[in-house]
């Protein structure tokens, strides 16, 4: 019976680029020999992990969404446990049944951070600060 997947998977900092690119492959061509599909790979980029795992603060996370069957999950599940270079790995059955032709294959995508304008906020803080003063030498009443 075929299922939909996702699975997440924490990386070592101390891969490159092109070595990310080759797991990534790898555990694709895993899928797909098992009789799975992927749907989509996300690159989550380098982030820092909750807590250290094998004295590393830093991780690259990447994303997997696919379509497969137990021996399939297992399989990669498998090849994640083995490799060194994983840090974590979680897998989450999305659906109990799953046409595979109901979605189409994506190309790969990193994922896009919006980057916070610190100014901006800075400027915001300023301002409830100085509003809250105002109300508290009003006493609290206006």
């Amino acid at each position: 019976m075929v299922r939909e997947y996702e699975t997440l998977y924490v990386v070592s900092p101390e891969l490159d680029k092109s070595g990310i690119d080759n797991l990534n492959n790898k555990f694709k061509n895993i899928i797909q020999e098992n009789g799975g599909k992927v749907i989509k790979l996300t690159r989550w980029g380098k982030r820092d992990l909750a807590y250290r795992i094998k004295k590393y603060t830093h991780g690259y996370y990447i994303h997997l969404n696919y379509f497969g069957e137990g021996r399939t999950v297992n399989e990669l599940q498998r090849n994640l446990r083995l490799n060194e270079n994983i840090l974590r790995y979680i897998t989450i059955k999305l659906s109990d049944e799953a046409d595979i032709n109901s979605k189409e294959s994506q190309p790969d995508s990193d994922l896009e951070v919006k980057k916070v304008d610190t100014q901006s906020s800075k400027d915001k803080e300023r301002e409830i600060e100085e509003k809250e003063g105002e109300i508290e030498k009003d006493g609290g009443s206006k």
